[in-house]
């Protein structure tokens, strides 16, 4: 059975892969909500939902029967993505946060702090489902095959 880490964040797409894991029942999950605002150094940006978001997502790992963690990365976020924003709009350029938050945060930060302790992470940031750890990594060209074949059969 894979260790499988999933990234929710309150929404109905994780909460639904969450779900649809956890009927499965082919793998051993742990859900993980990333905690990324920066409360007091960007107030002035906005309020972030984070606490009702992280509410949902309890409510949904106690349906699911999933184990919860909640993995604070404010710094590395203030660090990565807040500088690349503000850096690009210094010099004129339209950022594209998400992508980077994609990239430096959930697959990289979170995968440093915990992805030693499962084979698989899930996340619906990802074109494919599974962001595959160590000696899954043959399941990566499997998954992109199957993607092309879908994509080129005739409806």
């Amino acid at each position: 059975m894979s260790r499988v880490a999933v990234l929710v964040s309150g929404g109905v797409d994780s909460s639904v892969a969450l779900m649809r894991l956890a009927e499965e029942g082919r793998h051993e999950l742990t859900a993980f909500y990333l905690k990324i605002w920066l409360e007091d150094e960007m107030a002035f940006l906005g309020t972030c939902p984070w606490e009702e978001d992280l509410a949902i997502v309890s409510e949904v790992c106690g349906a699911a029967g999933v184990p919860l963690e909640v993995v604070s990365l404010q710094q590395e976020y203030l660090n990565t993505v807040v500088a690349y924003a503000l850096d690009e709009l210094a010099v004129g350029h339209t950022p594209s946060p998400d992508v980077m938050c994609n990239r430096m945060i959930k697959f990289g930060a979170f995968v440093n702090r915990v992805g030693n302790r499962f084979d698989l992470i899930a996340s619906q940031a990802m074109r494919f489902q599974f962001v595959v750890l160590r000696r899954y990594s043959h399941a990566i060209h499997a998954l992109r095959h199957r993607r092309q074949n879908r994509r080129l059969r005739p409806s």
